[in-house]
């Protein structure tokens, strides 16, 4: 900062030149230059007539409050209320549950394609005008809180700004032209018409709509990872959408495809995918898995959420991925009670923990695990098992003698250490908890040579240990007083040290 004098009609008056560094001034004149296009652009689009007012009142909603001025209320005043969502007309149709979590994946085949635009209970276009013109206008300001600042919000209200922002007029036309593109077959351009008319009348009926109509064109055209994120978002903004059973359908059938196709066609999950428009960009195993999370979050009591566990268990389980496998099968088994998989999810999650026993030195909870399963299917299934019924009880023989085998290993360890009591301790157990493996006569017999030995090992370092006894006067007996500092415990090898120097 320097001073410089410049004259004046009175007398010199100082002035202060403040020097802004290169990269500040260009950003100040990029955002002047930027706030005076935001200037004129909302000069041009403000209604300056009372026919276009009242016309731009029923399409843009602009707020014309002369105590923030037009283009500060376009970008931070304009505020949307939230439309009471819409009441569930449909109910659970049972015909999707036709899907099966256990599908062939011997031939791939493309998710089933609907014939016809799917029957809706209330057309969104009907009597919209008259609750939009019943309510609070959907844009009317509030004021400015910091909530406006978030760039989602700064970027709604610059469309808003420039003539982009929601328009029912432009919304409506745009549905009725998605609307018969769709019934004609051209589901690509219908799709975008859908897509228009969801972003110029967002938060109402008409966008739940024509987002789910969106997702099904996609769908219908063979674009299912564009179909995957209309549906997305459409159970992010309505959860309880009239849509959700048919699109929780395509979720599911999305997911299969993409799953098999993982299968037929492996490639690494960073491996792009440049030609293929049916499958994501990367990683389709894992957009299957996600298709699946997604229908047990957004409909965990409908007819495929059990399903989508399952399916996703099995996906585990046929990549060898068994701790994965397991913990989903434990949903199913815990979750589910009335699922039809509960058998198989007691089947597969006993192979799935047998599975993750690396040995017997290892820990032993996934086979004590296992054994629970097991003995829990025996209780609740019985003559329902059939065949499996002898396959659980000579799976719970083969973990009674693996976890024989283990409790061996644990006492022939402490053996060879000489802590013969550790030692009887694991024999005794063994013998007790599986007395008909073959590892329990073994284990008598060592319990018969053993039993005459010292609980502890010889303390091999016995002498060391008595030089930090009292001391005691050995002509005449008595206990000497020791001294504070002989008090004070110190450290073995210190004492060590000291003994050798003497």
């Amino acid at each position: 900062m320097s001073t410089q004098y410049q004259p004046s009609y009175a007398q010199p008056t100082p002035v202060f030149e403040i020097r802004i560094p290169k990269a500040a001034r260009a950003f100040l004149r990029r955002s002047a230059i930027a706030l005076t296009a935001m200037i004129l652009v909302g000069c041009q689009s403000a209604p300056f007539s009372p026919i276009a007012t009242a016309q731009s009142a029923e399409t843009n909603s602009y707020d014309t409050d002369s105590e923030n001025g037009f283009v500060w209320s376009s970008l931070f005043g304009k505020k949307k209320q939230e439309t009471p969502p819409a009441e569930n007309g449909t109910t659970k149709n049972s015909a999707i549950r036709q899907v099966s979590a256990e599908s062939s994946l011997s031939e791939i085949d493309r998710p089933l394609q609907a014939s016809s635009i799917p029957t809706e209970t209330v057309d969104p276009l009907e009597g919209l005008e008259e609750r939009i013109h019943d309510e609070d206008d959907p844009l009317e300001m509030s004021g400015f809180d910091l909530e406006s600042l978030a760039p989602e919000n700064v970027f709604k209200n610059l469309q808003a700004a420039i003539g982009l922002g929601p328009n029912l007029e432009t919304a409506k036309t745009a549905y009725r032209e998605g609307r018969d593109l769709y019934k004609q077959g051209k589901y690509r351009e219908a799709a975008k018409k859908f897509k228009k008319a969801a972003g110029r009348w967002p938060d109402s009926l008409l966008e739940e709509s024509a987002l789910f109509f969106q997702a099904e064109a996609h769908f219908l055209a063979d674009d299912y990872p564009k179909s995957f994120d209309a549906i997305g978002e459409l159970l992010k903004k309505y959860e309880n959408t009239r849509h959700l059973d048919l699109a929780i359908d395509r979720l599911f059938r999305i997911g299969q495809y993409w799953e098999q196709k993982s299968l037929t066609e492996p490639h690494w999950p960073i491996t792009p995918n440049l030609i293929d428009k049916t499958q994501p960009r990367f990683d389709a195993f894992g957009y299957a898995l996600k298709s699946y999370e997604m229908i047990a979050l957004h409909d965990p009591t409908g007819p495929l959420a059990d399903d989508s566990i399952m399916t996703i268990a099995n996906a585990y389980f046929n990549r060898n991925r068994f701790e994965d496998a397991a913990s989903y099968y434990d949903r199913i088994r815990e979750d589910y009670p009335q699922s039809e998989y509960q058998i198989k999810a007691h089947l597969l999650g006993m192979k799935s923990k047998e599975e993750m026993y690396q040995g017997p030195t290892y820990n032993g909870t996934p086979l004590e695990e296992a054994d629970k399963i097991a003995e829990q299917a025996l209780r609740q299934f019985g003559n329902r098992l059939g065949d499996d019924y002898q396959l659980i009880v000579d799976a719970r023989a083969r973990f009674h003698a693996k976890m024989a085998e283990r409790d061996w290993a644990m006492a022939k360890y402490w053996e060879n250490k000489k802590a013969y009591g550790a030692a009887r301790y694991y024999y005794h157990n063994l013998i007790q908890k599986y007395p008909a493996t073959p590892v329990a006569h073994e284990a008598e017999n060592r319990l018969v040579e053993i039993k005459d030995f010292s609980d502890k090992p010889k303390d091999q370092f016995a002498w060391l240990n008595n030089m930090f006894e009292d001391k005691l006067d050995q002509k005449e007996g008595q206990v000497i007083d020791l001294t504070p500092e002989e008090k004070t415990p110190q450290n073995p090898m210190t004492a060590v040290k000291d003994f050798i120097l003497q």
